[in-house]
């Protein structure tokens, strides 16, 4: 399995995505515009030129805003959770994610670890030796995806829904998967303040959003692989979740700089009320 991927992020709208989480870290470059970070621990704000962090496993709030008529524009390398550790392993400090960098070297780095990744012509061992580079650079300057974050049974779940999030998935099955009961996985879920439909709606939906973002696949083609047959439902599903429709992400809907700003329930990741801005 490959330790990375690329991803080039473009946004029109200004949003705020509340109780997001990723399942795999990303180091991010913002090219235009600014983004927003906060955690219940902490919070940054990363505008164009900066270098920074997204941790996994964490509800994260993140605001993508535009700025002078442009879409908010950033470049993420997606990392293995298996990179991280080994780095973790091998003693390199965990480092917080509630900073950002300017430095040449890390943004040099980072830059070259982009064009290796890229380029398929390139071993394996030397886009992992790439984008370690990156990670040391921001190191030295105390800047790391955080302390590690323990696992419960909702994040084994959220990893097993987004490897095929088209997937007609049933608790029944999954609990076969994971190896426990359905009333066990159902229970476990309850204590750790989810529902199994709940997780199931918030990893296709930050999939979704995902692939709105850094594709120009057509959106009924998104919507049938987060598991929708319907185009129309996948809309009004995405705008219960974020507050805003998947054409506002790509402009599509008008001049609007600020549509609706979606809301979620903190904890679950389940929508809530979508207050009008």
């Amino acid at each position: 399995m490959s330790s990375a991927a690329v991803i080039r992020l473009r946004q029109h709208c200004h949003a705020t995505f509340r109780a997001l989480t990723s399942d795999q870290p990303a180091i991010i470059f913002v090219r235009c515009g600014a983004k927003a970070i906060s955690a219940f621990d902490g919070a940054w704000t990363m505008g164009k030129g900066d270098l920074g962090v997204m941790p996994a496993h964490r509800s994260l709030t993140v605001e993508n805003r535009p700025e002078g008529g442009l879409p908010y524009q950033s470049t993420a390398i997606i990392i293995s959770n298996l990179l991280v550790e080994r780095h973790r392993r091998d003693g390199l400090p965990d480092g917080t994610p509630f900073q950002t960098s300017r430095a040449d070297r890390a943004i040099a780095a980072f830059q070259l670890a982009v064009e290796r990744l890229s380029d398929p012509s390139i071993p394996e061992r030397m886009r992992e030796h790439a984008i370690s580079e990156v990670i040391l650079w921001l190191a030295e300057e105390g800047i790391g995806f955080g302390r590690p974050v323990t696992k419960g049974l909702t994040h084994r779940l959220r990893g097993l829904i987004a490897s095929d999030p088209s997937r007609a998935w049933r608790a029944g099955d999954v609990s076969r998967i994971l190896a426990v009961s359905e009333a066990t996985l159902r229970r476990r879920l309850q204590t750790e303040g989810v529902s199994f439909q709940s997780v199931l709606i918030d990893v296709r939906m930050s999939w979704a959003l995902g692939q709105l973002q850094a594709t120009d696949r057509p959106v009924n083609h998104i919507a049938l692989d987060a598991g929708y047959d319907s185009a129309s439902r996948f809309s009004v599903r995405f705008r219960q979740r974020f507050g805003i429709s998947p054409s506002d992400i790509r402009g599509l809907a008008g001049p609007r700089a600020i549509d609706r700003i979606g809301t979620a329930n903190e904890r679950t990741g389940t929508p809530a009320i979508v207050v009008e801005a």
